[in-house]
């Protein structure tokens, strides 16, 4: 059975959700400036909380995000990257550059479309990173964009 996938982002990206553009203008975790990197998570649960840990602002408008769910083809490969191979403090921000090295150096070897990271909110779980220019991403399957809403007592 295919593993399934999700993003949220905010409606006004909806469609480049899945270019990366966004990542490689800022970075993130895992990508420095200039790469092109698609975070996304193996439950819209953790999805949610991805997105949550870096909103400041107690209220958010009712239509201001989305979530896309997406499937990834059983026959398309997935690196997954263990924490035993990861520096002791990975799930730190101060870990930042170093876990970009790995996830630049991951992009520009093109070994596989999606590598599999823990996540530093709930390391039990994976996020799905996706390198968008790869040449097998176009096999994944992605729906199409859904509202979405945070719950307010998620601020209390």
């Amino acid at each position: 059975m295919s593993k399934i996938i999700w993003r949220i982002c905010e409606v006004t990206f909806a469609d480049s959700a899945f270019s990366g553009e966004g990542a490689s203008i800022v970075g993130g975790r895992w990508n420095s400036k200039g790469k092109r990197m698609v975070y996304t998570a193996e439950h819209l649960s953790l999805a949610i909380l991805e997105v949550f840990v870096h909103l400041n602002v107690p209220t958010v408008r009712r239509d201001f995000f989305i979530a896309i769910k997406a499937e990834i083809p059983n026959d398309l490969e997935i690196e997954y990257l263990r924490i035993d191979r990861l520096p002791s403090d990975w799930y730190l921000s101060s870990s930042r550059s170093s876990l970009q090295a790995l996830g630049d150096e991951w992009i520009d070897s093109a070994r596989t479309p999606i590598l599999a990271t823990p996540s530093a909110i709930v390391p039990q779980e994976f996020n799905y990173l996706i390198n968008p220019l790869h040449p097998h991403f176009d096999r994944l399957i992605i729906d199409l964009p859904q509202p979405f809403n945070f719950d307010s007592r998620m601020w209390k």
